[in-house]
């Protein structure tokens, strides 16, 4: 690349990490309020699962990773930690998967599709708009 070139990722991948970001922080409200039903029914049947908790913990990494993607959306850094925040969401609700909160595998899959989707566009960049073939 020539001095003064930069790579610069797509509008679409920006774009993309925004909604995302939007996406995760009104799930996290949804899966917040579903973790304290969860868990007040675990309470009042004296279950020995811990959904209610998992699912809690899901909501908070759901919560920082949409904040991450939107406050960093435009750097690589920031990108990589809202993959390891939706990875983290999703180990919480793999492992703590129970009877009393079938909603946990849908949220631990969503968890996954945002964290693969943010890997994906990682790898979408391009050449800033300067024009490399007028050199002579």
């Amino acid at each position: 690349m020539a001095k003064g070139q930069k790579t610069i990722y797509k509008n679409s991948a920006v774009i993309l990490r925004l909604v995302l970001g939007i996406l995760s922080i009104v799930i996290s409200a949804v899966v917040g309020f579903q973790s304290c039903a969860a868990g007040i029914g675990e309470a009042i049947s004296e279950a020995e699962s811990s959904s209610g908790a998992g699912g809690l913990f899901t909501g908070f990494f759901l919560l920082a990773a949409g904040i991450v993607a939107i406050a960093a959306r435009k750097t690589k850094g920031g990108t990589i930690a809202s993959i390891i925040l939706y990875a983290l969401a999703a180990i919480f609700a793999f492992a703590n998967l129970s009877e009393n909160f079938g909603d946990l595998v849908v949220w631990a899959v969503l968890s996954v599709i945002f964290a693969v989707v943010l890997v994906i566009t990682l790898f979408l960049k391009e050449k800033d708009s300067s024009d490399e073939t007028t050199k002579e």
